[in-house]
């Protein structure tokens, strides 16, 4: 208990007065008619609290401690309010439903800002307006889906189904009642209806959690239930060991409508093509589990920069590829730098600065380029360390919001070092540094080699592994570049033949451009692209950077 006094001092703290408020909402989807009716109740603090829906939202009346609001102190999108006490609001609203749009590639999907409804299926994210939600996010909610047809899916404790209404009730007020209590702070209310076939396995993770993990598939792919339930039973299990515990009341993988790939407390959303794939279970299915820790779990301070997208890819992603031994993790290292350098000049932007991907450039900085900072901090503070400040992240932020700040300080305190240069030049910087062997001289003895090193701005601290061919065979040193130059001596067993930089890229860098294997991707985004078609026999350039050559050292 002394540790996590200690810990949680000054960790994922809030500045915000006001509380966010807790709702209770009830909802009557009808995906025949594609219409939705609904009323909320919130509990609001004093203080200024601001709500917005989807335009085509009818708002039927506003209450506010049961006394009706005019009509003017909303707009058709919003409503503002400051209140002096604590006070309850209450809404009725409908809503038509829009045709459910199938022809949505993935990056659309993400951007889709409307309810829809078709083929069995409601559409109805958070992000879509579909009740007068606080922009602030909610303290906790309970909902309520009435529907004639389909199942149901939020986050929180499920409990149903039950019969509505009677047997003399109006057709209106019939079909199956469903209820989700999520007890922890969330941005927004998620919610699916699908016709779906639910398959639930109930474990007991290594923290003792006691949880269902569900599937919500359609009957097409219903086949493929236990092996998803497989495939999360097991990572949920691994890293409740790894973090600490699971943190909400189930989780659900849920076929969607759309090829969308979302992540939300205790459930993902992820197209039904996308589930057919046989390595999803083992890939990217890890990736979502993952994120009910970092993004759901501890939430993202967005004003503060996005950093759970790049833990996530270096603890779900890249733990897939370090399994498959160091080569297919080398891989990955390099497509991570090969993507950030094929942004064009100008277009990138500071890690500080991502908040969610909206198109390629941003996912190179805000996933791999993230990933690879928090890869090179695990290996300079050690393994017991790394372990050690994801726990105390855990353990003091969960259910709270979190930024990079909170995140450096929590591997700080776990391993007893100051550890700005491992943040503050990456969060910052647009470029890359640029590190390179700019002289390697022999010594007079053969058994010594005195190199060079520069890099351009700005500086970065960089502890840079260097490969020295010898007489008597290969090995590896180490060299700190901190400063825009430095020049630093090596003792070797025998007379150097050649060196190289960092020849596995084990440190986020941009190499020559001659150590880099060509890739379709640069001319494509190349400003004026020229083309030259290799014919056979043409030989292919040696991409390797050794400095010296074949022979020693340049004197």
């Amino acid at each position: 208990m002394a540790a996590l006094a200690w810990l949680a001092a000054g960790l994922c703290s809030t500045t915000s007065t006001t509380v966010a408020p807790t709702a209770a909402v009830a909802v009557a989807v009808d995906l025949t008619e594609q219409r939705l009716e609904g009323s909320a109740r919130y509990d609001l603090s004093a203080g200024k609290h601001v709500f917005d829906w989807h335009p085509a939202l009818e708002i039927l009346s506003v209450r506010l401690n049961d006394a009706e609001l005019p009509d003017g102190a909303r707009t058709p999108e919003g409503l503002r309010l400051e209140l002096r006490a604590a006070a309850g609001l209450a809404f009725d609203w409908r809503l038509p439903l829009a045709p459910l749009d199938g022809a949505l590639d993935h990056r659309a999907a993400l951007r889709a800002d409307r309810p829809m409804t078709g083929g069995g299926f409601a559409w109805l994210p958070a992000a879509a307006g579909w009740y007068p939600g606080p922009t602030s996010g909610l303290g906790d909610y309970s909902l309520t889906v009435r529907t004639t047809a389909g199942l149901p899916i939020a986050a929180g404790a499920y409990s149903g189904p039950a019969a509505a209404g009677g047997t003399n009730a109006p057709a209106a007020e019939k079909g199956t009642s469903h209820t989700f209590r999520h007890p922890h702070p969330a941005g927004g209310i998620d919610l699916l209806i699908g016709p779906y076939a639910l398959t639930t396995r109930a474990i007991t993770t290594p923290s003792g959690v006691q949880l269902d993990v569900a599937t919500y598939f359609t009957p097409a792919i219903a086949a493929l239930a236990s092996d998803y339930l497989d495939a999360a039973a097991a990572q949920i299990i691994e890293y409740d060991a790894l973090i600490g515990p699971w943190p909400f009341a189930r989780f659900a993988i849920v076929a969607s409508p759309l090829p969308t790939g979302f992540g939300m407390p205790g459930m993902t959303w992820l197209g039904e093509e996308v589930l057919r794939l046989p390595f999803i279970p083992a890939t990217s299915l890890r990736h979502e589990v993952l994120h009910n820790w970092w993004g759901n779990g501890v939430r993202v301070d967005y004003a503060r920069g996005n950093w759970s997208e790049g833990l996530t890819t270096l603890m779900a992603d890249f733990l897939v590829k370090e399994r498959e031994g160091p080569e297919a993790a080398a891989a990955q290292r390099l497509d991570w730098v090969r993507t950030l350098l094929a942004v064009p000049p100008g277009e990138s932007i500071a890690l500080r600065d991502f908040r969610a991907r909206a198109h390629g450039r941003q996912a190179a900085v805000g996933y791999g380029k993230a990933a690879f900072v928090l890869l090179m901090l695990r290996e300079r503070i050690g393994a017991e360390a790394w372990r050690a400040g994801l726990r105390h992240f855990w353990q003091a932020c969960q259910h709270r919001e979190a930024s990079w700040a909170d995140l450096q300080q929590a591997f700080e305190q776990a391993s007893g070092q100051t550890l700005d240069s491992a943040f503050e030049p990456w969060l910052s910087a647009q470029t890359l540094p640029t590190p390179r062997i700019t002289r390697a001289v022999a010594a007079a003895d053969g058994l010594g080699l005195t190199l060079h090193l520069s890099q351009g701005e700005p500086v970065h601290d960089l502890d840079l592994p260097v490969q020295i061919r010898t007489e008597a065979g290969t090995e590896m040193q180490r060299v700190r570049l901190s400063t825009q130059q430095a020049v630093v001596q090596l003792r070797l067993p025998a007379a150097a033949l050649g060196v190289r930089l960092d020849p596995s890229l084990s440190v986020l860098r941009a190499p020559a451009a001659a150590a880099m294997p060509p890739i379709l991707r640069n001319a494509l985004l190349a400003a004026m692209p020229a083309w030259w078609v290799s014919q056979a026999g043409d030989a292919i350039h040696d991409t390797a950077e050794w400095q010296g050559g074949g022979g020693a050292p340049a004197p």
